[in-house]
């Protein structure tokens, strides 16, 4: 009906979710959470977008999308850094065992 997504639709996008997640990052500064702690927050944005969409109110949709997509990412990001911090660990693990053999 719309026609396919451009690259330039999805650089946009990106960019939104990116602006958003700078914006998180500066309010609440880098999270740490459990994933139950993060899957009450998903869960609570993705409330107030539903809200938006029961109400007829088009006009918050992009808003509440971004914060959805947004506080998603900011989960991935997490994980990520947990996985490094692992990783890192076995690193210097491996590193002491070797010096004390």
């Amino acid at each position: 009906m719309f026609g396919k997504t451009s690259s330039t639709h999805r650089h946009r996008v990106y960019r939104k979710i990116n602006t958003e997640r700078s914006a998180q990052d500066k309010k609440w500064g880098v999270q740490h959470h459990p994933a139950s702690k993060w899957l009450a927050i998903l869960v609570e944005e993705v409330g107030e977008l539903a809200r938006e969409v029961l109400e007829g109110n088009d006009g918050a949709l992009g808003k509440e999308l971004r914060q959805v997509a947004a506080v998603s990412v900011a989960w991935m990001e997490a994980r990520y850094r947990e996985e490094a911090a692992r990783s890192d660990n076995e690193i210097h693990d491996m590193i002491k065992d070797k010096r004390r053999a």
